[in-house]
């Protein structure tokens, strides 16, 4: 018995730990008869050995040179298709072939362990139902058998290789002690797990050379193309469903790392998709009201304009010496299709568990070992409104600036005071009103005039979801 705690979660291994186990496991393994299941598949190919499909690389070598003067017949696109028929051939045995290494050198003895990783065992698992798939008549409409092989695979080969990094965990040792086995060619697991990705989206190339191969009257030229197609259809397939389960395994992150957040909010919703996330800093709010959506300028570009009246959401100049940055509260805001949240990263942060791999896709926040406390009560945006103005400083012509401590002249004082006051769209701030249990109009900066773009964009995609 051994456990492992490299996943996160405390697993306990029932496996066999002594040399004359692995001894006893060595010597069953060679008395296995050699699977002969490939042999109604590749008529016309004589197996040469363990792990050998054929003698003959190409084609044209397992035809009886006697036999040669018959390959003018062919054209060059005819003897094409047969290469690519040979090749295809080829490497499907030696795939099926590496495959069912794997299940009776590794998985065999494994998946009958207490406590092994569940993400490890539905890649075993998956592996044998892939052989079977690929043994018999390989259907498109049957590729469903490879999604769960990709939503699983990065996590299993995650706890793989912490369990090889580990001198004291059985997992790593029975792992290390199988694979040096002459069979495994001295290559790892993990190389041996990459061939079922790496051979799927082999399969529409195959398809494609085909029928570039064939003429248009051809009988099954469209056969070929519809192959393709579905093909091409089964891997979208297999990769939203591994997009899918990747965004519901950050979500699942996230929701242990966000304190404050009140018990009825599920941010593992079926269906919930977060939007956009990143800093923000919150401004104390005149409460002003907003523009009418009608009437908002969203989406124009009037930064580089004069506006001659203020906006209501003008900012006003204060008399007192108060710098706005003194009662700034920097956030961190996470946009959903039905929801917003406001957090403040908390001082402490977490330790990494290793199963996290260290890359932005894998985690949401600006690290992964940052915490999150909830500030203000999650809702649902009712309007968004990017059009905080201030007022442009204005110079009269000989270029000073109108509105200086120093003393103005006459004529500057008339120009100061006939003048219509000027204001322009502040290239950070924005507003928008959040509905909770009550509505209140927050006031946001952000750090750079695109991240405002962006926020206001964003927001607005969200809004119209939000008010349905």
């Amino acid at each position: 018995m051994c456990s492992n705690v490299s996943s996160g979660r405390i697993s306990v291994y029932t496996l066999p730990t002594s040399i004359e186990d692995e001894v006893a496991a060595r010597k069953e393994f060679l008395r296995r008869p050699t699977d002969d299941t490939h042999e109604s598949l590749y008529k016309g190919f004589k197996p040469n050995g363990f792990g050998t499909p054929c003698s003959y690389k190409t084609w044209k070598e397992s035809i009886n040179p006697k036999q040669y003067q018959q390959l003018s017949r062919l054209s060059p696109k005819q003897q094409k298709y047969q290469e690519l028929i040979h090749e295809v051939i080829l490497t499907e045995c030696k795939y099926i072939e590496d495959l069912e290494l794997v299940q009776k050198i590794f998985i065999k003895d494994a998946v009958e362990w207490e406590g092994l990783p569940s993400t490890l065992l539905k890649i075993f698992n998956s592996t044998n139902k892939i052989v079977e798939l690929h043994k018999s008549i390989l259907k498109v409409d049957s590729m469903e058998i490879y999604s769960t092989y990709f939503v699983n695979f990065e996590q299993a080969n995650h706890v793989i290789t912490n369990a090889l990094k580990s001198k004291s965990d059985l997992l790593g040792t029975y792992i290390r002690n199988r694979a040096s086995w002459s069979e495994c060619r001295n290559l790892p697991l993990q190389s041996f797990m990459l061939l079922p990705i790496q051979r799927i989206m082999k399969y529409p190339l195959f398809f494609r050379q085909l029928r570039e191969c064939l003429e248009p009257e051809d009988s099954i030229f469209w056969e070929m193309q519809q192959l393709e197609t579905k093909m091409d259809k089964a891997i979208r397939l297999i990769e939203n469903d591994k997009a899918e389960a990747e965004r519901y395994h950050r979500l699942e992150d996230l929701t242990t790392r966000i304190s404050g957040l009140d018990t009825s909010i599920n941010l593992l919703k079926p269906g919930r998709r977060l939007i956009h996330e990143g800093p923000l800093d919150l401004l104390p709010c005149s409460q002003n009201p907003l523009t009418d959506s009608s009437n908002d300028i969203y989406g124009s570009s009037i930064s580089a304009q004069s506006i001659t009246s203020p906006h209501p959401n003008v900012l006003k100049r204060r008399n007192s010496t108060f710098s706005i940055k003194e009662k700034k509260k920097h956030l961190y805001v996470f946009l959903f299709d039905d929801l917003i949240i406001c957090t403040k990263i908390r001082s402490t942060s977490r330790e990494i568990d290793e199963n996290i791999i260290a890359k932005v896709e894998s985690y949401h926040g600006p690290n992964p070992e940052a915490l999150f406390r909830v500030v203000q009560e999650p809702g649902q945006l009712t309007l968004v409104d990017r059009t905080v103005t201030r007022k442009v400083a204005r110079q009269d012509k000989t270029g000073r600036l109108l509105g200086s401590l120093r003393k103005p002249t006459a004529a500057a004082f008339n120009a100061m005071y006939n003048s219509t006051t000027e204001y322009e769209e502040h290239p950070l701030q924005f507003m928008c009103s959040i509905a909770s249990k009550r509505i209140v109009v927050y006031h946001f900066e952000a750090p750079t005039a695109h991240d405002k773009d962006v926020w206001c964009t964003r927001l607005q995609e969200a809004s119209k979801l939000h008010v349905r």
